[in-house]
């Protein structure tokens, strides 16, 4: 799995031995979760199951955590990701699947394929109403619609679960990508959140460490490509490829 990042990043990250997942509403992904919640906007007009959860949700309030994520390319070398992430001095860092899912469930990160498909968008977002509508906080609403603390509580229930999956879809057009994410779900107020400088201003992001202690990073990063530009740039990111290994 490829991570693309520029020069900066590169070296945070061998020396961190940590990936940043940053909040995805300053990222430019955050519109793809626009056009998720557009999709659950017409899950709820159309199917007749959905009617109580659509007018609990009309005039829910922004929701009290957030995704944060980091992304990931089953492709080594592709141009969109180069232009979206890297810059002139760029590289795509190979990581290994398997240990990247072996580490992830002990810091409460999911790591996941992206679909592309507007069927199975579809029927998760089903899925995930379905698992609000289950849950002891939609009862307690039904049974007193008009109680604002009833009221607010099962809206972030199903805003957390609707996020939650969320970050996992995108528009076919960018189905070329083959992304996979890692993403945590972070209390706005969590003492996790970090901040660093990025071209939207300051950026909250959690870390996910990319190994035990016992683990050495060379073993992790099974494969560095370097940006595909002029000859400075080779010889630029050669120098980053050394001090890597």
């Amino acid at each position: 799995m490829y991570h693309y990042t520029n020069a900066a990043g590169f070296l945070g990250i061998r020396e961190a031995k940590a990936l940043w997942a940053s909040d995805i509403r300053l990222l430019n992904d955050y519109l793809e979760v626009g056009y998720f919640f557009d999709n659950v906007s017409k899950v709820l007009a159309t199917d007749s199951r959905f009617t109580k959860p659509a007018a609990l949700l009309k005039k829910a309030p922004p929701p009290y955590a957030w995704q944060f994520v980091a992304s990931f390319s089953e492709k080594r070398d592709l141009l969109s990701q180069w232009r979206a992430y890297t810059g002139s001095q760029g590289f795509a860092i190979g990581f290994s699947r398997q240990h990247i899912l072996s580490v992830a469930d002990k810091q409460e990160f999911t790591f996941r394929s992206v679909n592309y498909g507007p069927e199975e968008t579809a029927a998760k977002i089903a899925v995930q109403i379905e698992a609000g509508m289950s849950t002891s906080e939609y009862g307690s609403w039904l049974q007193n619609e008009g109680d604002i603390g009833a009221t607010q509580i099962a809206q972030q229930i199903f805003l957390g679960l609707l996020l939650r999956e969320a970050v996992y879809h995108k528009h076919p057009s960018f189905a070329e990508e083959r992304e996979w994410r890692l993403c945590k779900h972070v209390e706005r107020l969590s003492g996790e959140i970090k901040y660093r400088s990025g071209a939207r201003g300051i950026i909250p992001y959690v870390e996910f460490a990319l190994e035990p202690m016992s683990t050495q990073f060379a073993n992790l990063a099974v494969e560095v490509v370097l940006y595909p530009g002029g000859r400075s740039v080779r010889r630029g990111a050669h120098g980053g490829t050394q001090f890597l290994r």
